[in-house]
């Protein structure tokens, strides 16, 4: 039985079906549940987070800021501990967009959580947070706290950078076009659904239009259309269709010398970003592999490139821009986590960025009350040079072995060395802000389940006036049917959430319902 959806439905079931499954058992009331259990429960994780971070030897920041649902503009704050522990949210109101706000912020839960324990701070990359960087880099020179820009959203960006060409954009449209002339007319839809099951496709996959801020997902959408190439080229040569796909986009669609050609090179070079995107996104610490990340993209384009479609000044762009965001990503506290890697130790690094990793060691070194910095440059110099401890092929084994992370490596293998403490603290850090993001769609979560709830308590007093004169609900009900629970109110009226009633009326232009007056 289907029940998500309908609370009522819930409330009558639910307690039968426990009562069923165990007569004996008593569930708690309403109130209960949503008064003193949720605060017990609120009470006892709120004791886990304090205890998490009290425990923590050193801590990362993430925040990110962005405009909710209301679109009220709010920052989430996510600690690292290793693990990511969401900390708090603040409403930034009218100070969205003023960096010295942030700054205060950010600040303050240093200030909460201990300004000594505090070795980074991952951002997105927004100018506010730049602005903030700044501040308390000044604030903060004693301190080796790193403020870096998340790496998943610095590669979104990239990826933004390389639609923006000419030759991209065009692409881009076209493909866009085609997608939403299938998803527009039902009549295509059902032919495109239809051709799918005929041709019995392992793996169905439905055309995917780019989302606006998403820069990377233009990646999915040449994926579904290039999955779909043979069924959109059966449409496109169907008399019956030709009139409802359009000539520019028949052409298109049969154009594999140009169009076809087109997306399968541009997803060469965009694949890996994408890949990339999401292996960053997780909440592994990953900071020693961002500088790798962007070793491996560089030479993908200089590769595909010259392969595609774009004009010399447009590869020229695309190879500068990727100078530019490694530039803005990568900071000493990157460079010194890739020497930490036991199985990179920094060797495509550059002799500065070398130095600029070393020297990142050696700060924080000072900066932890627990080593002591003259042994740990000691231990660098072996450990960078496979002398001492480090020439021993146990340990070089373990170094390049795919199971052993690098964090692991140092707090498993080489535990009497005070470079250890320095490493662990290091690789730990958040690669990116991407905890936040999450934080994000458990607000719309939240939002969306409250509201749906709601609107599901008054399915029954809704009721949508359609052109062909049948009278539904928002849940596909029609208005005689007997609905769920004991109301048998067929008002015409509408309760929405927090404003008037309204009536709901269509427009004859368009068939169905299309809005309010």
């Amino acid at each position: 039985m289907e029940i998500t959806g309908h609370g009522h439905i819930c409330d009558r079931f639910i307690p039968e079906f426990f009562k069923r499954i165990r007569p004996s058992l008593q569930l708690p009331s309403r109130h209960n549940l949503s008064s003193t259990l949720l605060q017990n429960v609120h009470n006892n994780v709120q004791l886990q987070v304090q205890n998490s971070l009290a425990n923590a030897y050193v801590v990362g920041i993430q925040c990110d800021g962005w405009s909710n649902i209301r679109n009220d503009s709010i920052i989430n704050f996510i600690v690292t501990t290793p693990q990511p522990v969401f900390y708090k949210t603040v409403s930034t109101e009218e100070h969205r967009h003023a960096g010295q706000f942030v700054a205060e912020q950010i600040e303050a839960v240093f200030t909460d959580i201990g300004i000594n324990k505090v070795i980074a701070c991952c951002t997105d990359n927004a100018a506010n947070m730049k602005k903030a960087w700044d501040l308390l880099r000044e604030k903060y020179t004693d301190k080796p706290i790193s403020f870096y820009g998340c790496a998943a959203h610095t590669l979104n960006l990239l990826v933004n950078d390389i639609t923006k060409l000419n030759t991209t954009d065009i692409l881009i449209n076209s493909a866009k076009a085609i997608i939403k002339v299938i998803k527009s007319k039902s009549v295509l839809t059902s032919a495109f659904f239809n051709l799918q099951r005929e041709k019995q496709e392992p793996r169905k996959c439905v055309l995917k239009l780019p989302v606006a801020t998403r820069w990377a997902s233009i990646v999915l959408s040449f994926e579904s259309l290039l999955k779909n190439k043979n069924i959109l080229k059966a449409l496109a040569i169907n008399d019956e269709y030709q009139d409802l796909i359009e000539k520019r986009n028949e052409t298109n669609i049969l154009d594999d010398n140009i169009f076809w050609k087109r997306i399968e090179s541009f997803l060469k070079i965009l694949q890996p970003l994408k890949k990339w995107i999401t292996v960053l996104e997780s909440d592994e610490c990953r900071i020693n592999e961002v500088m790798e990340v962007l070793i491996e993209i560089e030479k993908v384009f200089k590769k595909e490139l010259p392969l595609s479609d774009l004009s010399s000044s447009e590869q020229d762009k695309i190879l500068e821009a990727l100078q530019a965001r490694r530039k803005m990503c990568l900071k000493p506290i990157h460079f010194s986590a890739n020497i930490l890697d036991p199985k990179l130790k920094g060797k495509h690094l550059s002799a500065g960025e070398i130095v600029q990793g070393l020297q990142y060691i050696h700060s924080l070194a000072r900066h932890l009350s627990n080593v002591d910095e003259n042994k740990v440059l000691e231990n660098l110099a072996d450990f960078r040079s496979n002398s001492g401890f480090w020439k021993m092929q146990f340990v070089q084994d373990s170094a390049v072995n795919p199971n052993i992370s690098p964090v692991i490596f140092w707090k498993g293998i080489c535990t009497e060395f005070p470079l250890r403490f320095v490493a662990e603290v290091v690789l730990t850090m958040p690669a990116t802000s991407a905890a936040t993001e999450r934080i994000k769609r458990a607000g719309m979560l939240t939002y969306v389940n409250h509201n749906l709830k709601l609107f599901s308590a008054t399915a029954d007093k809704i009721k949508i006036v359609t052109n062909n004169d049948k009278s539904l609900n928002f849940f596909g009900y029609k208005a005689n049917d007997e609905l769920p629970g004991d109301s048998t109110d067929t008002s015409e009226s509408i309760v929405t959430l927090g404003l008037e009633e309204k009536t709901m009326a269509t427009n004859q232009s368009e068939p169905g319902f299309s809005g309010w007056y």
